[in-house]
């Protein structure tokens, strides 16, 4: 329950085709999607997975569960494959509206904007925006002080500016691996709509080593002499740290 100081188990779910599961996004009480972020769980194909950007053998899938109560982890479970064709498929939120989702493709650094097909569950890829970096687990902010001139809502990115020293750096604990923050927002340019890449953090490893997930919490511009300015709090995977920064939107 929000506010709560505890957390209650429900059930467990396994299912054959949760085979690498990376992320979970709720679609209801009752449904959710996972994403596989690969297809090999391990030995020389996997790591080609990572390098070959054509190894588009990852999938999402989607989970519906007709019995909250079940202790059997396998019983009461509906689950089929919605999205394929995509590669390395990672982080999933929810989006814009309340059938968009993005999903990350890490090791692509591609952000896929897409729309759930309400009869089917299924994902529809309606564009994908290419950032100079590993996209990890994206999240969406949605502007409380959004004006006519200006809306903020968009996506904030989270990944690694040179993915390639991870292997030599994840075991050393004084390794540092540089990271990257992007803000991805909406665009009209005349009748089309573009995305605008604004890179808001970017480090060195020194003050946050590896980042996986951002968040941003809008400050209210009376607070700021009228400028738009947001909170943007910053943790990875391996990170000793969760940072926060203030920014300009």
């Amino acid at each position: 329950m929000l506010g709560s100081s505890s957390v209650q188990h429900l059930r467990s779910i396994e299912h054959p085709f949760i085979k690498t599961p990376n992320d979970i996004i709720a679609r209801t009480t009752t449904s959710l999607y996972v994403t596989n972020d690969h297809y090999y769980t391990h030995g020389n194909m996997r790591l080609l997975e990572d390098l070959y950007y054509g190894a588009t053998w990852s999938d999402t899938i989607h989970i519906e569960i007709a019995d909250l109560t079940s202790k059997d982890p396998k019983a009461d479970i509906d689950a089929k494959v919605v999205l394929t064709g995509l590669h390395n498929n990672n982080g999933l939120t929810r989006g814009a509206s309340p059938n968009e989702i993005a999903i990350g493709s890490a090791l692509s650094g591609d952000l896929h904007i897409a729309q759930v097909l309400e009869a089917t569950q299924e994902l529809k890829v309606l564009e994908t925006v290419s950032l100079d970096a590993v996209v990890d687990n994206p999240s969406y902010f949605k502007d409380p002080y959004s004006t006519v001139g200006y809306d903020a809502s968009g996506y904030f990115t989270a990944g690694l500016s040179v993915a390639h020293k991870l292997p030599k750096t994840i075991h050393d604990p004084a390794g540092k691996i540089p990271v990257m923050i992007w803000h991805v927002l909406p665009k009209t340019d005349g009748d089309k709509q573009t995305w605008e890449k604004r890179l808001v953090f970017e480090d060195d490893g020194s003050r946050l080593s590896s980042a996986s997930s951002a968040v941003l919490v809008a400050i209210d511009p009376e607070l700021e002499g009228g400028k738009k300015r947001g909170w943007l709090f910053m943790t990875g995977f391996i990170s000793a740290n969760t940072i926060a920064v203030k920014i300009d939107l």
